[in-house]
């Protein structure tokens, strides 16, 4: 038996509740304590090992004792590699400086640029990337993200030359439990059109489906379901599902839903809800921005529509369902459940963090 190695993982947080990021940490890490790996995760949120709670900065944290911290958690775990993920700024990105500092070798995973439309964010994710991320990046051993297309049109990893940088690519996976049977909730008694995210953060778009639902719903009986935490409350049409921690039932919604619709506005890594539609055999429609056009078949298994625009959405709208019966049957065709395994993902992950270990000094 090969020695295992022992690994720490950095995020600022870990709860599934905050996203995908975490979704995606909490899932391959559960696999890769299976393989071979003492697993350390040190997060805010983490009872051990523990870092001190960080003064608050919007959604991130900071804290000046984390690198001394880190660096103490480093050594006496005997850390044999670190697999970062940016994320949320800034546990992340002091624990990379950390284990430099110690030549400890370091894995990032880079979920996702720092964008949005208000000024605030334009200029936090501005020298976020001037300050912090160009430096990280120079500090680190292999780079991970989730798709190739949003490498190439991420502006903060613009500045990576694949031939002069370890660079792989790993999507999310998709949970079976959405494909299993759910005996509690009902559905909703009309057919609909599906939105899973954050309704009330304005990345997200979904005031553009909104507007388009209003319009695409004059000449159709049909609603809207939205899951995900938000304020809003129900309209005529408009059913606020609010979150939903079940996916057996998530899975049920997917399945009986018309079209699955992903409308941002601003850089989105990957897109999970589009892939967990696929995996549950329901058409997508979601912006061309960042890597979800990396799931979108264009006119094959949903439609690509220009980001903000309602009227490109409408007449997605329109075409999808019109044809949906020949949307689904291209996607029936497809194996989708096998490209976006969770247990793929975290196999590349765990290779690529094997090698790292066995590379240090």
């Amino acid at each position: 038996m090969p020695e295992p190695v022992n690994l720490l993982v950095v995020s600022l947080y870990s709860s599934v509740q905050f996203g995908g990021a975490e979704r995606y940490i909490s899932e391959v890490s559960s696999r890769l304590k299976k393989s071979e790996f003492n697993l350390y995760h040190v997060s805010s949120e983490s009872a051990f090992p523990r870092v001190s709670k960080g003064f608050r900065l919007a959604s991130s944290q900071f804290s000046f004792a984390w690198c001394r911290e880190l660096k103490s958690i480093i050594k006496k775990l005997d850390i044999h590699v670190v697999y970062v993920h940016v994320s949320v700024p800034a546990l992340a990105e002091v624990a990379v400086f950390s284990a430099h500092s110690l030549n400890i070798p370091v894995c990032l995973m880079y979920h996702s640029d720092i964008t949005g439309s208000s000024i605030y964010k334009k200029i936090f994710g501005y020298f976020y990337g001037v300050i912090f991320l160009d430096r990280i990046l120079n500090h680190v051993d292999h780079v991970i993200t989730t798709s190739k297309r949003f490498f190439n049109s991420s502006k903060s990893l613009a500045k990576l030359e694949p031939s002069a940088h370890n660079i792989s690519f790993a999507p999310p996976g998709v949970s079976p439990e959405l494909l299993s049977q759910h005996t509690g909730l009902t559905l909703p008694p009309k057919p609909f059109i599906l939105f899973v995210g954050k309704p009330d953060a304005p990345n997200k778009g979904f005031e553009y489906l909104h507007e388009a639902f209003q319009r695409f719903s004059l000449s159709h009986n049909i609603d809207l379901c939205v899951v995900g935490e938000t304020k809003k409350q129900d309209e005529s049409n408009i059913r606020y599902l609010g979150s939903i921690s079940s996916r057996s039932y998530l899975g049920k919604l997917y399945s009986n839903a018309l079209v699955t619709v992903l409308p941002s506005i601003s850089s989105e890594s990957f897109g999970m809800v589009l892939a967990e539609s696929l995996i549950c055999g329901t058409p997508i429609i979601g912006s061309n921005i960042g890597g979800i056009s990396d799931v979108i078949e264009n006119g094959k298994n949903g439609l690509v529509i220009k980001p903000g625009s309602v009227d490109s959405l409408t007449n997605a709208l329109k075409k999808v369902i019109s044809e949906n019966d020949t949307f689904r049957s291209y996607i029936a065709t497809q194996n989708y459940a096998e490209k976006y395994s969770w247990d793929a993902t975290a196999k590349h992950i765990a290779d690529t963090l094997k090698h790292l270990a066995q590379s240090r000094p």
